[in-house]
């Protein structure tokens, strides 16, 4: 257990924190340490399911992964870990239904996880449950509250939901700088505050390239610059920033490239669905973005 728990770390480390040059070493470093896990112990749900997180978030094989963790799942049933991570793969399959009822589950066992509330209002707010990710996000942040990222969706759903100053204040409530910076600067160009906006982009420029290049291409979707955006998921997926793969979870990229052929050919890439194939929730929705 000592392996799984050391490779869970490392995997966790990897995709929240590090930059495009400690990637380089931690993916491999989660993935031996995953390993050993499992070859200690095979019938271990939680060693099983570090090896499906590094294939899906280190590897970029979110196919694979969703095999690992399924059978990860069927160990042991009763694992609430396991669950969650199977759900978050599911969800990056754009199966987000599916994801919501794993989370239910998930939290019927462990009710007081604010991660496990983090990914529920993610996944609802990706299907444009907005009132409902508001509350699991705010559950999250009550549970958790210096916990970093956990305001990151709570500002893409008031910014949906067109409240654009709780949008502003939250964002600026973020304890983590680089998703701060990238926060503040939607939350801006959705006031249609276009100067604070770009200087809060030229900030993410200067400082964050190496670590969020998601949170970037997300900034260039939003103020519909697709050919920015594009340069920065490739740049993303390129350095394998684990944010790349979540765009079924979130409610500006996909949305706002749909109609853009590209993005067919980078689903293709990341070996998920095309974006014809899952459904747009936000199609009706007006854009709230000043370029």
């Amino acid at each position: 257990m000592a392996y799984a728990r050391l490779a869970i770390a490392q995997q966790w480390f990897n995709d929240w924190v590090a930059n495009a040059e400690e990637r380089k070493a931690t993916g491999p470093l989660a993935r031996a340490n995953a390993n050993k896990a499992l070859a200690l112990d095979p019938q271990s749900a939680v060693a099983m399911g570090v090896v499906g997180i590094n294939q899906a978030w280190s590897d970029f094989d979110m196919p694979k992964g969703d095999v690992t963790l399924k059978q990860a799942v069927a160990l042991d049933p009763t694992n609430a870990e396991t669950l969650y991570q199977l759900a978050d793969i599911t969800a990056c399959l754009g199966q987000r239904d599916e994801s919501i009822a794993m989370m239910r589950k998930a939290l019927s066992m462990e009710h007081l996880n604010s991660q496990f509330h983090f990914n529920m209002g993610q996944f609802l707010l990706a299907m444009g449950r907005i009132d409902e990710a508001e509350a699991e996000f705010r559950r999250a942040i009550d549970l958790q509250p210096t916990a970093e990222g956990f305001r990151l969706h709570l500002t893409l759903a008031y910014i949906k939901h067109g409240e654009l100053d709780l949008a502003l204040a939250t964002a600026n409530a973020e304890p983590n700088g680089a998703i701060r910076r990238s926060e503040v600067a939607l939350a801006y160009f959705a006031r249609g505050d276009k100067v604070q906006g770009q200087a809060q982009l030229a900030e993410m420029l200067r400082l964050d390239a190496d670590v969020d290049p998601s949170n970037i291409a997300e900034v260039y979707a939003f103020i519909g610059d697709a050919d920015q955006a594009f340069v920065w998921l490739d740049r993303g997926y390129a350095t394998r920033d684990s944010g790349v793969t979540v765009l079924y979870e979130d409610p500006i990229i996909v949305h706002a490239l749909r109609s853009d052929p590209r993005l067919a050919a980078f689903t293709r890439k990341l070996g998920v669905p095309d974006p014809s194939t899952v459904p747009d929730p936000w199609a009706s929705a007006k854009p709230k973005a000043t370029p």
